[in-house]
């Protein structure tokens, strides 16, 4: 009841708001962005853009909010209309854009767009920490460590104080471990002025990545008191070098040390279980995440029916899977693996079916079930 009368306000105060703003007689530049801004924070996006096409003089304000507002959402084809219209781009479109692009999924797009800011003398000051940083993990994203020594070129030549700035080193030492430039990555960790966790990880996990698990330990131990970013990074190159009983008594010190934040812990020690095969300890590691509210995360979620399935505890997943209300497309790539090692053929058709987004593992998911099943394709 509540939320219906809070819709009903929502709606009377938008037609309050028209009302008004029919009735001035000369509508000013701030009334026209006071109500298009009402329509974005009621999620009302066709609407806003009706009105800014409708304003007669847009300023820099106008532009930034549709831009970030589509940007945000994912209409990444509409934000970009937008960005090619805007008649004199600022700093906030830019990073609006190539975060943007970076955020959901196409991060080629994000360095391509990066590439007209350099090669523009114009957009210079548009160069700040934040996009830099985006750009920087795009970079990783991809493995292309030449562009991101180009932008690390960029950083010195524009005269970024980067050892300064934690977000900024710490993409870059995430760019160099990832790639495997680890040489380079220790580097720049010691030319900062007060290096913080969310580096040290990055350089944790390049080391993991390596197989240089020592060198990622003694990172770790010489941290006093480690924020769960770190401890994080320390289990799950664990795990990923098959140490799990580490990676383990890791985890149980971290819980005993009272650092919070445990979800992708959780899900690190679910895959250690699975690769284990111990079904017992998937068991009370489900058991933990239901307690702190990580069964409804989409990750860890989608570990545990992995853990379940490789455990041939199917029918346990076929349960968590019923209860779960988000998806996403490597949750929903299990669940057909664990239908058709069940039995479950037609359920496992469904999904794929209605799959809106289906990538090769799905088609390997589904193809590989059906032939272990003997069913024609």
């Amino acid at each position: 009841m509540r939320m219906e009368l809070h819709g009903v306000c929502r709606t009377l105060c938008e037609a309050r708001q028209l009302q008004l703003f029919d009735e001035m007689p000369q509508p000013n530049p701030f009334s026209w962005n006071t109500l298009i801004e009402a329509h974005i924070n009621l999620s009302h996006r066709k609407k806003s853009l009706e009105l800014f096409h409708a304003m007669p003089h847009k300023s820099h304000y106008s532009w930034n909010q549709l831009v970030s507002t589509f940007s945000k959402s994912g209409d990444l084809q509409q934000a970009h209309n937008l960005f090619n219209a805007m008649p004199m781009k600022n700093p906030l479109v830019w990073n609006s854009m190539i975060h943007g692009y970076s955020r959901h999924g196409y991060p080629r797009k994000a360095i391509l767009l990066f590439k007209e800011m350099i090669f523009d003398p114009l957009e210079t000051m548009h160069r700040d920490a934040f996009v830099l940083s985006t750009v920087f993990g795009a970079c990783a994203d991809l493995f292309v460590l030449d562009c991101g020594k180009q932008v690390h070129a960029r950083v010195f030549i524009d005269g970024f104080e980067f050892k300064h700035d934690k977000v900024l080193c710490s993409s870059i030492v995430n760019l160099y471990g990832k790639c495997g430039d680890l040489d380079i990555a220790v580097w720049v960790v010691g030319f900062v002025m007060d290096v913080d966790d969310f580096s040290l990880s990055a350089l944790v996990s390049g080391y993991a990545n390596a197989g240089r698990m020592s060198d990622a330990r003694r990172v770790f131990d010489n941290k006093v008191d480690p924020c769960s970013v770190l401890w994080n990074s320390i289990i799950s190159g664990y795990v990923s070098n098959g140490e799990e009983m580490e990676a383990l008594d890791l985890f149980n010190q971290m819980r005993r040390s009272g650092v919070r934040g445990e979800f992708p812990a959780v899900a690190n020690i679910l895959s250690a279980a699975s690769s284990l095969l111990n079904f017992e300890l998937v068991k009370q590691m489900h058991d933990h995440a239901f307690k702190i509210g990580a069964t409804h995360d989409i990750v860890v979620a989608s570990t545990l029916l992995d853990a379940y399935s490789k455990c041939q505890h199917s029918h346990e997943a076929c349960e968590l899977f019923d209860e779960l209300k988000v998806y996403d497309a490597i949750l929903l790539n299990t669940m057909i693996t664990v239908y058709c090692n069940c039995g479950r053929i037609e359920d496992a058709k469904g999904i794929f079916q209605t799959m809106p987004n289906k990538t090769l593992i799905s088609w390997n998911s589904i193809l590989v079930g059906l032939t272990q099943n003997a069913c024609p394709s």
